[in-house]
This record gives C-alpha cells, structure tokens and sequence, in this order.
C-alpha cells in the first residue's frame, strides 16, 4: 500500500493508527500486547501518566503454565478431563445443580463464621 507508507511518514504511529479502522486497531493492540508481555513477569501492569492509573493486567499463558504447575493443586487424570471440558463448553461450565450446592455450602460456612446473616 504505497498511500499508507507515505501517510506513516507524515504522521506519528499513534496518529497513524487512529486513522486505521476498529479492526486493524485491534489487531495492531493485540500484536503489540502480545510482544509486550513475552518473556516479562506473569502479571504485567501498564500505568500511565495521564489520570488513568491502569489499563489492565494481562497474563503470559507460559508464565502462568509455569505458576500453576508449581503452586497449583496436584489434579488427577479425571479432574483435569473435567477442567478441560469446562474450558471447551463454555456456555455450560458448570452445571447449575453443582452451582446451586456451591452456594449453598458457602452461604451455610459464611453464616456459621457470621459473616452472613440468616434471612429467616
């Protein structure tokens, strides 16, 4: 695209990027995001100066692997079947009977502990 190389050289990157549409925009964020964190820490916070304290926390996948191995919970062959068939059926994660009962138990520990309040 010879027009947009000579665009780029009249106007900064940020301006030109504005010029492009939502969805180049985007991609230009997500190729730019995905430089910016490989190989940095697991959590990266970005801050600026200019009143917005953060626009976010974006994870590595590879360092979070590496943090989940190391720290978390030992699964077994059918427990991780059961995380993969969560993450592959999104929309239905979770049963709602098991969501009920999940609720129920930490209402009835909240209510013991007193932190929750009966409402009868």
């Amino acid at each position: 695209m010879p027009g947009k190389e000579i665009a780029m050289k009249e106007q900064s990157a940020v301006e030109y990027v504005r010029s492009l549409s939502i969805e180049d925009r985007e991609a230009v964020f997500a190729d730019l995001l995905k430089e910016c964190i490989a190989g940095h820490s697991p959590l990266n916070v970005f801050e600026f100066t200019d009143g917005i304290e953060q626009l976010g926390f974006f994870f590595s996948n590879a360092a979070v692997q590496g943090q989940f191995e190391a720290f978390g919970p030992k699964l077994t062959p059918e427990q991780l079947a059961e995380v993969e068939r969560r993450c592959d059926n999104l929309d239905d994660a979770i049963p709602v009977a098991e969501m009920i009962e999940d609720l129920k138990r930490e209402a009835a520990m909240l209510e013991r502990s007193g932190t929750l309040q009966s409402a009868s």
